[in-house]
């Protein structure tokens, strides 16, 4: 089985800028395994675990989903933090983002829907910075670096494999043009 999730890719900048944020949130914050800032990614959709000899099916129905919603959109990553799981040992720690242009509202419909799967679940856009919190956060965090990256507007959207682990990563098995 295949855990499968779609994200877009974050520009560098925005990388290298998360990153700087990221080895200040080291100092404050006790979580046991950080993202390396190559991994670091928008998700926008978890489709769950997959069948291999389905693989063929899922990419036709994505394909067919993505040529009806594909428009231009423009995204910006928030100086703001949010968590997965109880207060009191968060699961995740992620970096807001917010759509500046562009509606990806039918997404997680119309993907569910091509792919037969459950109605969604309400899912929060994210791009995931650590994992296993071992504590509850501080009432205050280190502000992220200045300047502020700006807004930018991906070029595709990528079906990715998680592997999860000590070391989780991420392999990319389709691109889906905007």
């Amino acid at each position: 089985m295949k855990r499968l999730f779609l994200a877009f890719p974050l520009p560098r900048t925005h990388e290298a800028w998360l990153s700087a944020w990221m080895e200040a949130l080291k100092k404050e914050l006790s979580f046991a395994r950080w993202v390396k800032p190559e991994r670091l990614h928008l998700t926008v959709f978890f489709i769950g675990a997959w069948q291999e000899e389905e693989l063929p099916r899922l990419y036709a129905s994505l394909e067919e989903v993505w040529s009806r919603i594909r428009h231009p959109i423009t995204l910006k990553i928030w100086p703001d933090l949010g968590t997965f799981g109880p207060p009191r040992a968060p699961r995740i720690l992620w970096a807001k983002t917010t759509l500046l242009q562009g509606d990806p509202s039918p997404w997680p419909l119309e993907v569910a829907r091509a792919l037969r799967l459950p109605r969604p679940q309400p899912f929060t856009p994210h791009i995931t910075l650590a994992r296993e919190g071992r504590g509850p956060l501080p009432p205050t965090l280190p502000p992220p670096p200045e300047p502020l990256p700006q807004p930018f507007s991906p070029s595709h959207l990528i079906l990715y494999e998680s592997f999860l682990g000590p070391s989780p990563r991420y392999e990319a098995l389709r691109g889906f043009p905007l």
